[in-house]
This record gives structure tokens, C-alpha cells and sequence, in this order.
């Protein structure tokens, strides 16, 4: 916590508070709408196939489920975890690109 004057009374500013406050604004919002979901749950799945895929490319694709069998417990969270941030990324990018675009070409 951080304290700050304002007015000659000392505040407190929750970071957390804050932080939480933001997260349900930006990304709840943007995953209650079906088609930005979808396009999350989409990216997600294609980068989860993308991504071994690319790792086995020199050895052949034959070796894309011995890839897998490789994994540990904490590559599988690291693996799942980093699949899924590239889908939200990807969701919220172009939530921001069409909204600029509609303010950009549209009236």
C-alpha cells in the first residue's frame, strides 16, 4: 500500500483493489460478448497445436505426440498457461483495432 497527500489528509491507494477493478472492466466485459470468446477459445486452440507443431518441424511431424510424452507437470501449466494468454492477447487486440477502426472510418 502507498500513501499519498490529497488535500492534507493522507490516503491509502489499494493497488490490488484497483488492479482487480480494472480486470473485471477490460476483460469480462470483452469475454461476455460471444464472439470475442469464441475468437479466444479459437486462438487458444490453435496456437496449443501451432506451437508443438513448430517445435517438431525439423524432426518431422511424426514426432508432434513424442513432443507431448516430453512434458513435465510444469511445462504442461507453463504450455496451457502460455496457450491461453495468446488467445486472450489476440481477443483483446482486436477488440482495440475495431473499436479504432469503427471511431477511425465510421462516424
Amino acid at each position: 500500500m502507498l500513501t499519498g497527500k490529497k488535500s492534507g489528509k493522507t490516503t491509502r491507494v489499494d493497488f490490488k483493489k484497483l488492479l482487480v477493478k480494472l480486470m473485471k472492466i477490460v476483460l469480462f466485459q470483452v469475454l461476455k460478448q460471444k464472439k470475442y470468446f469464441l475468437i479466444f477459445l479459437v486462438f487458444s486452440f490453435a496456437m496449443a497445436g501451432f506451437y508443438p507443431a513448430i517445435q517438431v518441424a525439423q524432426q518431422g511431424i511424426n514426432n508432434f505426440f513424442f513432443w507431448f510424452s516430453l512434458l513435465k507437470l510444469v511445462d504442461w501449466i507453463f504450455y496451457v498457461v502460455f496457450c491461453l494468454l495468446f488467445g486472450l492477447s489476440f481477443s483483446l487486440f482486436l477488440v482495440r483495432v475495431l473499436k479504432s477502426f469503427k471511431t477511425i472510418f465510421l462516424p
